[in-house]
């Protein structure tokens, strides 16, 4: 699914930085970073978690994996577009990303 092992990675970072994440004890701090807000949705979050999930018994089909990476892009695309009502500008940077790393894991 991944072109190179860096997309794999391109790809968990990206879902982090738009889901949020918590990291503790690194270098003493904790790291906290919020869901990007309208963004981070549970349809979001579960199409994401699917396609990061490895292979085994269960394995998904590749159209599966397919119909997740779009559905995915198609609920990133409204908060991509300059009518978008997504309250913090900033984090559009972790939307586009996010994109961009589905569209090269493709």
């Amino acid at each position: 699914m991944t072109q190179a092992v860096h997309c794999g990675d391109d790809l968990k970072s990206a879902c982090a930085a738009v889901l949020g994440y918590s990291q503790t004890h690194r270098k003493g701090r904790s790291i906290d970073i919020d869901p990007v807000p309208g963004v981070a949705t549970p349809e979001l979050r579960d199409a994401l978690i699917y396609l990061l999930q490895e292979g085994g018994a269960g394995e998904a089909s590749l159209g599966d994996k397919l119909q997740a990476l779009m559905a995915a892009r198609q609920l990133l695309a409204p908060h991509m577009d300059s009518k978008s009502r997504l309250q913090d500008r900033s984090r559009l940077r972790d939307v586009v990303f996010l994109d961009l790393a589905l569209e090269v894991g493709a």
